[in-house]
């Protein structure tokens, strides 16, 4: 069983295909967690309509930081599966990519975190890191996923949007407990890749890069407490 936890911002339009997507590939039970925001009135009535016809959908409203750590945070919160995938409304996934994953434990019983492949980015496509991953939610709940806020907490929320990922793949490759799986593929259609248009959403956690810099600076300072000084 797995909860596909997926934060979403002013993309209602979307959200039908992505329900669609995550069925037609996804060969074990799993659910659809969507994560919304309290004010986005558009996206929480259009899942409401969606789990309204379909039981493996639920909508969870961000009732933590404004923005989509805070929506990790909620939605990690909420499962109760024993495994949880971080994943985005603007991911399009492959056939079988959970038993690719989930396959990987057969010679790495001792991963908690599993990278998927975005296709995309030189680092992920390199199995250096994933933009998207399979999380262990008992490790998750056990001693979280971050490097210093503790069990419970998958995400720092002290980030406006950026680098979720890659704190949490680098913890989890200090407690020896990172996997990536190359062959599960989970393609991230970032208007950055040129895959999609730039829309309101990737406006507003972009800013003219003032968002990205903004974390790269709270990065770096974070980075030294798991002794990696360059």
């Amino acid at each position: 069983m797995i909860d596909i936890v997926t934060p979403t911002l002013w993309r209602a339009d979307r959200l039908a295909g992505y329900v669609a997507n995550v069925h037609e590939s996804t060969v074990n039970e799993h659910t659809v967690s969507f994560v919304a925001e309290a004010h986005d009135e558009k996206t929480i009535a259009k899942v409401e309509r969606i789990a309204a016809a379909d039981p493996s959908v639920r909508l969870l409203i961000n009732d933590r930081t404004g923005n989509v750590l805070g929506a990790f945070n909620t939605g990690a919160l909420a499962v109760t599966a024993p495994w949880w995938f971080a994943s985005g409304d603007d991911v399009e996934f492959a056939f079988g990519w959970d038993v690719a994953a989930l396959g990987v434990l057969a010679e790495h019983p001792e991963a908690k975190v599993i990278g998927t492949n975005d296709l995309h980015h030189p680092n992920v496509v390199a199995g250096r890191t994933a933009t998207h991953m399979l999380v262990n939610t008992v490790y998750m709940r056990d001693v979280g996923c971050t490097i210093d806020c503790g069990p419970r907490i998958a995400c720092f929320e002290g980030y406006e949007h950026n680098y979720i990922d890659t704190e949490i793949v680098e913890v989890a490759k200090l407690r020896g407990v990172w996997q990536p799986c190359l062959d599960s593929i989970v393609e991230h259609r970032h208007w950055s890749f040129g895959c999609s248009e730039r829309d309101r959403t990737y406006e507003h956690t972009w800013r003219n890069g003032e968002v990205l810099k903004g974390d790269t600076r709270i990065w770096k300072k974070r980075r030294q407490l798991l002794g990696m000084t360059r």
